[in-house]
């Protein structure tokens, strides 16, 4: 480490690294790499040696011009002719990629755009992937909330899918789109590694995905979410099973209880589960969720069953399962408290079987009924 004073500016070349070039006048350019996140203020920081940081909202000592970002907006490079700080031996830039020193228009890691997250904990055998969706002018310590898609699909493709980057747009929370790594798409719900607490699987993965949103963002963590569609509706419940300290509330559209899958295989497919033909009792589905993470006495996360009448998928006889499994795990009666009728929509109907657990019956509907993202929005209190 030595210290050097830099003269050029700060460019950009992807949406998550910046460079500032050093002595332009060399016949080899030279560069550091600097990395951007969110700042205090809700703005870009860039932070150069994860030391001395520029912007997020504050000035910063010894520059002759601060680089701020505070509204989200695109922004210009400004010269950093007097800044001086500890910096580690720059990287050689080949002369034929120089960049001209010009005023040049940057688009901030704060841009609203879905970015992937390459590393987000420790490494597993799950090679799940992560990306991120963050809206400009977050408050401190947002909602997270996880959209976890259906078999066949992609992050990307529930990002432009599904009604939750418009809704985190208006109600200021992030959004984590995992993304399956298993052929076909679907979420390995029926190994024993994922049907258990960090067994590695890809519960483990997007249960870390969480961790670190939380952390990189200030998340509040009474306030982190998950919502899934079929194979994504499957991984919710197992994730409300085996990391109940985690999430707060889980909606699944169109799954299965947590275990009902299981084939001792990685994203294996259990006939019987999906055709209805299981014969558990309530306390045997509920010993799945208890076995996710033994021992386990604390508060557990509020459930909302989605499921079709003319589901030829995942047949309809899969709601009972999990309303068994999760009135059990809470010792609520078998039978609602409460019933309502076209509820959320026509043909809906909405049953309270306690403060934590309400089923919705979709009435004519096929597999995947239709997410009802204001609805989430409500049961999440968002």
């Amino acid at each position: 480490m030595s210290q050097t004073r830099m003269v050029g500016w700060i460019i950009v070349i992807t949406h998550s690294q910046f460079l500032i070039e050093l002595d332009p006048g060399e016949d080899t350019a030279k560069v550091l790499v600097v990395t951007a996140k969110m700042g205090r203020g809700g703005g870009t920081e860039l932070s150069i040696d994860n030391g001395r940081s520029i912007g997020g909202g504050s000035s910063v000592t010894g520059t002759s011009r601060v680089f701020h970002n505070t509204s989200s907006v695109a922004f210009t490079a400004l010269p950093t002719s007097n800044l001086t700080t500890h910096l580690p031996n720059p990287h050689p830039y080949p002369p034929k990629m120089r960049l001209p020193h010009v005023l040049l228009s940057l688009l901030p890691l704060s841009a609203a755009q879905l970015q992937p997250v390459p590393t987000f904990g420790p490494p597993i055998p799950s090679r799940a992937k992560m990306f991120v969706y963050a809206p400009p002018n977050l408050p401190p310590n947002p909602a997270i909330l996880l959209g976890v898609h259906y078999c066949t699909g992609t992050a990307q493709g529930y990002y432009n899918g599904s009604p939750y980057k418009r809704l985190a747009d208006e109600k200021k929370f992030v959004v984590v789109y995992p993304e399956s790594p298993n052929e076909g798409g679907c979420w390995d719900v029926s190994s024993r590694a994922t049907l258990k607490r960090d067994g590695g699987s890809d519960s483990h993965a997007i249960a870390n995905m969480a961790r670190w949103a939380v952390e990189r963002y200030n998340g509040d963590k009474e306030r982190v979410f998950v919502i899934g569609e079929s194979s994504g509706g499957m991984m919710a419940s197992i994730l409300a099973a085996a990391y109940p300290d985690l999430f707060s509330a889980v909606i699944n559209y169109s799954g299965v209880a947590a275990g009902c899958f299981f084939t001792d295989s990685v994203a294996g497919w259990n006939g019987n589960c999906s055709g209805g033909r299981m014969n558990l009792t309530p306390e045997e589905w509920a010993r799945w969720v208890l076995d996710a993470y033994p021992g386990y006495n604390g508060t557990r996360p509020r459930m909302q069953v989605y499921h079709g009448s003319a589901d030829d998928v995942i047949a309809p006889a899969n709601y009972n399962y999990s309303i068994a499994q999760w009135t059990t795990v809470f010792g609520y009666p078998g039978t609602p408290l409460e019933e309502k009728r076209d509820v959320p929509e026509r043909r809906y109907t909405t049953q309270v079987f306690g403060e934590k657990l309400t089923g919705i019956w979709a009435e004519g509907v096929g597999h995947g009924v239709p997410v009802h993202g204001e609805e989430d929005m409500k049961f999440f209190g968002l």
